[in-house]
């Protein structure tokens, strides 16, 4: 690929999304912004909707207008769905759009989407184009968060018809894929035929998930202001989760054992950002509303990354049920977290280190045992925030793609 030591001009780079959201700041605006701050000329080529997965909380914006705009030095296009179902999404105009910016760079987000496929299939565009992989476990077991046979034959069978000739066209059109979960090679292969199996695992390597330093870090005097402002006292241990709220989440599990544990006298407060509007997000409010330690719980919508940098500087733990961009960013303040104990994210969690795997049969003693130890890791937050830095600063990560 590409290196900047042997470059002396700055690249173009076009990063092709099928949704691209400011305001939320998943992996394609991270990536786009950490590539700008190395000097190189980023254009963003995406649709003019808000991704299904937060649309029932957030309202789109002038950002979202068709044509180009620029947000923080990216020049972003947008063009008109014509075709939308679920996170898939269709617009005409885009491997055009990108052929006249003349890209040394395709940085290709969501390959699942179908969105990148004109980009992934042109011929003009060949040897110039590079992949980033999500797939994991999750994208399996997110099944289980859908009701009714039928519907997950429909899911499946949209997958068999719709995706997996995407993923067959870009193994032999990308010239790189980049994964950044453990698992994602191997849930990849599962999408294609035994012959090509070959040749992706050729073109195939290991990347990770990170944080803007920038954005993310830890501050004393942001920790104490911000526990004063909430009236939160120092022996006061609170828990954080900051994810779009979903059933597949199965986040009650995690309400159940805060409302056990301060049944118990193990009392600690949970702060969870990222309710909507939508019945689910009302029916877990509810549900919050109805436990005996209702008052430990404070529910919030989505939130700033000032006010999330802000919270998980005041908070003691982190949780969350799934892998996302998120919890790198709490690590980013020396937040000590709590996450699944499954493939996709075993390179994150240092056991008793920086935090905790869990399995739902050890979540209890986990929690129990992270409360106490809330001392020896609020001492280490400075520490643990510097090796965080060095491990998954978004900048260096970005760095490795060209």
């Amino acid at each position: 690929m590409f290196s900047l030591s042997k470059m002396e001009k700055k690249l173009k780079i076009a990063v092709v999304c099928g949704h691209f959201m400011p305001e939320v700041g998943y992996v394609e605006v991270q990536m786009a912004k950490a590539l700008t701050h190395l000097g190189h000329h980023v254009h963003v080529f995406t649709s003019n909707l808000l991704s299904p997965s937060v649309k029932a909380k957030l309202q789109p914006t002038p950002c979202y207008s068709l044509g180009t705009s620029e947000y923080k030095k990216i020049q972003v296009t947008r063009f008109k769905a014509y075709f939308s179902l679920g996170q898939m999404v269709k617009c005409k105009g885009l491997e055009e759009g990108v052929h006249q910016f003349q890209p040394d760079v395709i940085l290709i987000i969501g390959l699942g989407k179908l969105f990148p496929l004109p980009v992934v299939k042109s011929k003009r565009l060949t040897d110039r184009k590079v992949v980033l992989l999500a797939d994991n476990e999750d994208s399996f077991d997110c099944f289980k968060g859908v009701k009714g046979l039928w519907k997950k034959i429909k899911k499946k069978l949209l997958r068999k018809l719709l995706k997996d000739p995407v993923y067959r066209t870009a193994v032999d059109m990308v010239s790189q894929f980049y994964v950044y979960t453990p698992s994602a090679t191997d849930v990849v292969l599962s999408y294609l035929p035994k012959n090509k199996h070959a040749t992706f695992l050729q073109k195939v390597k290991p990347l990770s998930l990170g944080f803007n330093t920038e954005d993310f870090y830890f501050d004393e005097e942001i920790r104490l202001q911000k526990r004063k402002k909430l009236d939160w006292k120092e022996e006061d241990v609170v828990l954080i989760t900051a994810t779009r709220v979903t059933p597949f989440k199965a986040i009650e599990k995690m309400v159940d054992l805060v409302d056990q544990l301060n049944e118990e006298g193990k009392f600690i407060k949970y702060f969870i950002a990222g309710f909507g509007t939508d019945d689910y997000s009302v029916q877990l409010k509810k549900y919050i509303s109805l436990k005996k330690h209702a008052t430990q719980f404070i529910c919030q919508p989505f939130l700033t990354h000032k006010e999330l940098l802000e919270l998980y500087n005041a908070a003691d733990i982190g949780y969350w049920p799934t892998h996302i961009i998120t919890h790198y960013e709490a690590m980013g303040t020396g937040l000590p977290i709590v996450l699944p104990d499954k493939k996709n994210i075993q390179h994150i969690i240092k056991q008793g280190v920086n935090g905790w795997k869990v399995k739902d049969s050890t979540i209890y003693d986990t929690f129990s045992e992270a409360i106490n130890e809330i001392d020896n890791y609020r001492k280490r937050r400075n520490d643990m925030a510097s090796k965080a830095k060095e491990q998954f600063d978004f900048t260096a990560i970005a760095s490795k793609i060209i």
